[in-house]
This record gives C-alpha cells, sequence and structure tokens, in this order.
C-alpha cells in the first residue's frame, strides 16, 4: 500500500509529525483529517514509524464505521472490540454473539495478533480482569496426551463453558464416557475429544446437527467463553466480599425494616446461586468484587502502542452520558433492593479514563481546530486536506474531476469495490480519453498525473492538495458499497 502512504512524506507537517511520535514528548494533535482520511493518516503513521495503535472513538457506531475503513487498509490485522454488555437483570435468553466476538478480538490482542485496535469509548471505559488471567485459563489439548477429567471439567465450567447434555451451540461442553464434546468460542463448529483411558486419543472436528466427525486434528487450543471470569480458589473471597458490602450498606442506608430485609434476601439469593451453579445471569451486578486489579485496554497492548483519540471533545460527552445512564438504571435498582451501590464501578469516569492514558503516547485527531478550552499542552499539526463529493449516477461529473486532476498532475487513486469493476472503470475512462491503470497492489508508486485503479472499499473519498494526492472511494461511485478487505 505503499502507492497510498508515501505521497503523505512530501508534506511537511507530516513529516514533523512521524519525528514527534518517534522522539515523544508531550501529546500531538493532528487537524484536518475527517472519517476516512484520518484512517488513512493513521495507517501511513503507523506504517512509517512502525508502531501498532489503538483508535478510540466517541460511540460504537461510529468504531464500527471506522474499522471498515481499518480493515482496507490493515486487512484481518485490524481487530475492533466491541463494547461488552453489562447485564443487571435476570435475564436468560440474550445472544451471546458480541460476548464471544469481543472475547476472540481480546484473544488476538494478548497474542499480539493485531496492528491496530479500535474501539469506543464504551468500550475503553469498561475495566478488564489481568490479562494474565485470561491467558492463565486457556487450555490447549494435544494428542497424545494425558489430562485428569476432573480437573477439566472444573477448568471449563470456571471458563465460562455451560456443561449440557449434547453440545448444539457456542460455549457449551457435553461428557459422555471417554468422549469430551466441547465446542469454543472462536470455532465455527465443535471438537469431539476422544480418550483412552486418561490419554487423549483423537481431536476432531464435528458437526453439531448430524454429531458426525469430518475433520482430524493434531490440538486444539480453547479460550474462555466469558470475559469476567474467576477461578473455584477465589470463589469464597468473592463471596465474602459482597457479603461485607451488604452489611455495610445495609447498616448504612435508611429504609423500613421490610426494605432492609428485602435488600439481605435478594443479595444472599444471588450468592446461594454462586455458590451452586458459579456464573448466573445477573452476575454483571458484583463485577467490582470479581475484578479487584481493574485493568483496562492500555494494560494489554503496553505502553509502546500508540492510542489515536478521534474527536477528544466528543469523547468527554460520550462517556459523561454512558455513565448518566448506567447510575439511573443502577438508582432504579438499589430503590427496589436489587443490587448494592458497588454496582456503580464498573466504567471508568473521564478523570479515571485520563489517569490510564497517562504514560501512553497519544494523538489528538481533530477535524476542526482545537478551541482555546484544551487543558492538556500538545504540539498541534495541521494537515490541509478534504472530502470529496459523491459521484453516484454522475459518471460525466466523476471524468471531469478526473481530467481536471490529471491535468493538474495530482496523484489520483480510484477504489472500485473489486477487480471486475476495476477493470470496468478503466475501460469507461479510457473511452472517455483518460488513461488509467488497474492494478491489484503491487504498484509501489503513482506518478504525478496517472490514474490508478485498485480494489477496495472506504466510506469517503478525500484528497490533500499539498501533496497533489487524490483518493476516490467505491461508496461515492457505486450505488452499493462493497466491503472487501485487501489481501495482505
Amino acid at each position: 500500500m505503499r502507492l497510498l502512504t508515501e505521497p503523505l512524506l512530501e508534506i511537511n507537517e507530516y513529516r514533523e509529525i512521524l519525528q514527534s511520535i518517534l522522539n515523544y514528548t508531550i501529546p500531538i494533535t493532528v487537524v484536518g483529517p475527517s472519517d476516512s482520511q484520518k484512517a488513512h493518516i493513521i495507517y501511513s503513521i503507523c506504517k512509517h514509524t512502525q508502531q501498532k495503535a489503538i483508535f478510540m472513538t466517541f460511540n460504537e457506531m461510529q468504531a464500527r464505521r471506522m474499522y471498515e475503513d481499518f480493515s482496507f487498509f490493515w486487512g484481518d490485522r485490524a481487530v475492533f472490540l466491541p463494547s461488552r454488555e453489562i447485564m443487571l437483570y435476570d435475564i436468560d435468553a440474550k445472544s451471546n454473539d458480541i460476548l464471544y466476538s469481543r472475547i476472540v478480538a481480546i484473544d488476538r490482542i494478548i497474542r499480539g495478533e493485531y496492528d491496530i485496535v479500535v474501539a469506543s469509548v464504551e468500550t475503553v471505559s469498561q475495566y478488564m480482569i489481568e490479562s494474565e488471567l485470561f491467558k492463565n485459563s486457556i487450555i490447549e489439548f494435544n494428542e497424545g496426551e494425558r489430562i485428569v477429567l476432573e480437573k477439566i471439567v472444573l477448568k471449563l465450567v470456571e471458563m465460562g463453558y455451560e456443561r449440557v447434555g449434547t453440545v448444539e451451540s457456542k460455549g457449551q461442553f457435553a461428557l459422555r464416557g471417554g468422549i469430551l464434546d466441547l465446542f469454543p468460542v472462536d470455532f465455527k463448529n465443535p471438537v469431539r475429544i476422544e480418550l483412552f483411558d486418561d490419554e487423549i486419543d483423537t481431536i476432531r472436528v464435528f458437526d453439531s446437527t448430524s454429531q458426525r466427525s469430518f475433520d482430524k486434528m493434531p490440538k486444539v487450543r480453547v479460550i474462555p467463553a466469558r470475559e469476567i471470569i474467576y477461578s473455584e480458589e477465589k470463589k469464597e473471597a468473592i463471596i465474602d466480599s459482597i457479603k461485607n458490602e451488604m452489611k455495610k450498606y445495609i447498616k448504612r442506608i435508611r429504609g423500613s425494616a421490610d426494605f432492609l430485609a428485602e435488600v439481605e434476601e435478594n443479595i444472599k439469593k444471588d450468592l446461594d446461586t454462586m455458590k451452586n451453579q458459579y456464573y448466573f445471569p445477573g452476575i454483571d451486578r458484583y463485577i467490582p468484587h470479581i475484578i479487584h486489579n481493574s485493568k483496562s485496554i492500555f494494560d494489554y497492548v503496553g505502553k509502546e502502542t500508540v492510542v489515536f483519540i478521534d474527536e477528544p471533545s466528543r469523547i468527554k460527552q460520550r462517556i459523561d452520558n454512558v455513565l448518566f445512564e448506567h447510575y439511573e438504571i443502577c438508582k432504579g435498582l438499589m430503590e427496589k433492593g436489587k443490587v448494592l451501590p458497588s454496582v456503580m464501578e464498573i466504567f471508568m469516569d473521564y478523570g479515571k479514563l485520563l489517569q490510564k492514558l497517562d504514560g501512553q503516547r497519544t494523538v489528538d485527531m481533530n477535524t476542526l481546530p482545537v478551541g482555546s478550552e484544551k487543558l492538556v499542552k500538545s504540539k498541534v499539526y495541521s494537515i490541509p486536506s478534504r472530502l470529496l463529493t459523491s459521484y453516484e449516477g454522475h459518471a460525466d461529473m466523476l471524468i471531469e474531476e478526473v481530467r481536471r486532476w490529471k491535468q493538474n498532475k495530482n496523484r489520483i487513486i480510484i477504489l472500485a469495490g473489486n477487480e471486475v469493476r476495476g477493470q470496468k472503470l478503466c475501460e469507461e475512462l479510457k473511452n472517455n480519453g483518460i488513461e488509467a491503470v488497474f492494478t491489484d497492489d503491487k504498484l509501489e508508486k503513482v506518478m504525478h498525473g496517472q490514474v490508478v485503479v485498485i480494489k477496495g472499499a472506504l466510506s469517503k473519498g478525500f484528497e490533500y492538495p499539498s501533496a497533489g494526492l487524490v483518493v476516490i472511494s467505491d461508496s461515492g461511485l457505486f450505488s452499493q458499497r462493497r466491503k472487501p478487505k485487501r489481501t495482505a
């Protein structure tokens, strides 16, 4: 993707940004880019500085949109970390898709299988367990290995797997004689581990509907089925911690004898459930008791990772709103005697988030110039740029614009979605007297006045006048946006 990154080196301020990141002393602010341009500049910065990154934006919808753009540049090396669903009510039926997606993302982050992590401020503000606890909860089964089934069953329960009669969906396991069926949350199909006495004889993938095996594996790695996990040896301490808070809370609050009795009854009911079945709907009410050394995603990636903060002024506003909504839900449940005050401590407030960012290399990304209210001194760099309008349904406008850019010696890169569209677009441009070449990513440089068409998708097109670079997105050309990821 050098054809997209190298032109930026012709911009003086961009080169200064690279040096400032490498010689980091104070926070950096970049002004000018918006939408897909932010993804482009961040990708270019990371490639030129050989750094990994986190991109934190102001809500979940924006995070998903930006992830699509980052996926064009980084392919599968871009990781989307969704926000954890907090369940404070006793609701059994709910989809675990987001939970499993998040667990898979966390596993990739811990293993270093990423170049950028994309997350909303809701995600970043949620406390996490220590990464070592997550790592130590992973089980690997190897053919020929000896295991103790009783210990494995307990371990799977600690990891959040549900014991059932027949495995049908992710996060379940079943034990029948010398056969252990298990559906890891990052697999498309469950696996069957057959034992000969206490030795693993075979590991096979099977179909959960027909129960037929169809592929043999030498080993299988099983990650947790829950994010907030704890070991059997920690259970009693967690229960004692909840009891202590309950006693202090009952002594402190004002209320009728009936209400205080109701509080005690509700909490004790949850504790009895915890003793008997480990995890249960509504266990999120006790996250602060399960997570003692509260960590964040920044602890998972380390201090060397560059944190790009999307529109910081909107970050604070959003986290304030998230906390307000969470507090209102908690207050309602407390009035019903369902929860303890610690339930309010599931999210970080803005001040604690800033503390977590302390020591990280941060780069603020602002579309408009920052105001005088900015509290933290930073180096401010401006990258002149602009978004392109959509040409959908107006091929004549696109051709005229391309002709003008070409005459002005701009380098023009057009994203066509896929190869078929790319070849057709090249033909159409040639029929209108504009020479264009389609490349499958092997071209490393675009000459001034050259038009290059490539596969890929971005949400918006953009231009860097000072670098003479124009990038036209597929969404501005066609009625439906395609989302093919770039192949490395």
